[in-house]
């Protein structure tokens, strides 16, 4: 889940998910590509809440063994200032997603692919007076791979 961005609309930051893909295996991952997508959505979701795919698949990297990726995933656009406390909280029935799909060749140049969902929030750095500490959890049965 790595990290996340809340909006500040007067420095053109919009809420911003950057979870980390490593390859966990023993030999490097060829083709690596991702189709992500970002939005503040209303909850509790519907079991059968269908997520929108990425516009644009990203990539096409070699991701050695043990190396990490790092993906950009940014909402659309600004949502109205007087919410972005209560979003990021995630305590008032709206918080941060992400989800897609990371597809890659293996060495023997079988195709595969894992799908992810993350829901994020912000809560205040009792250490330092101002910042935020970003939790996430992935969302239970919307995460695979093959």
């Amino acid at each position: 889940i790595n990290t996340a961005c809340y909006q500040e609309r007067d420095k053109l930051i919009k809420f911003e998910g950057t979870p980390v893909l490593t390859n966990t295996g023993k030999i490097p991952a060829h083709r690596v590509r991702f189709r992500a997508n970002a939005a503040i959505i209303k909850e509790p979701l519907p079991q059968n809440y269908v997520f929108a795919p990425g516009q644009n698949e990203i990539g096409e990297y070699v991701l050695g063994m043990k190396s990490p990726m790092v993906m950009h995933i940014v909402v659309d656009d600004y949502c109205d200032q007087q919410d972005v406390e209560d979003i990021m909280s995630g305590t008032n029935g709206r918080a941060l997603h992400y989800w897609g799909k990371v597809s890659y060749d293996d060495a023997f140049g079988e195709s595969h692919e894992t799908e992810f969902c993350h829901r994020i929030c912000f809560y205040p750095d009792p250490e330092h007076v101002g910042h935020y500490k970003v939790s996430g959890h992935y969302l239970p049965g919307r995460n695979q791979a093959t």
